[in-house]
């Protein structure tokens, strides 16, 4: 079963991500790979998500089917789906936001509807 999340920028773009949601996989993931904004809105740029790793760009053959390893699935990109950014319509249908103010991620979905800095503490303790 998926857990589902969104991956934003406060007061700007929004993506959705189908897989791994929980902080143990992607809040991990986008603390320790994705702590600078132009970089997050690269990744912003793909669109919708499959799945989220360490990698944005694939530097070998990647498809939706048959992913490279540590690399970013997107669904425009990788399975030919048309372009997507969420908006606030689909947040009621996600288990955790993740959003960046610019220096720092926060989380929601871990103490309710208000957001809890990301920090290590914070993947460790919520593992479902």
């Amino acid at each position: 079963m998926a857990t589902r999340s969104i991956i934003r920028i406060k007061n700007g773009d929004s993506v959705y991500c189908h897989w791994d949601g929980y902080p143990s996989n992607n809040g991990k993931l986008l603390l320790g790979h994705f702590n600078k904004t132009r970089k997050i809105k690269k990744l912003l740029d793909l669109g919708d998500l499959s799945s989220l790793d360490k990698r944005i760009r694939p530097t070998k053959e990647h498809s939706h089917d048959q992913p490279q390893k540590n690399v970013t699935v997107a669904y425009h990109r990788d399975r030919g789906e048309e372009y997507n950014q969420s908006n606030t319509d689909t947040m009621g249908y996600v288990d955790y936001i993740y959003e960046w103010n610019g220096s720092r991620w926060f989380v929601y979905g871990v103490d309710g509807d208000n957001p809890v800095l990301l920090t290590k503490k914070i993947i460790e303790e919520v593992e479902y």
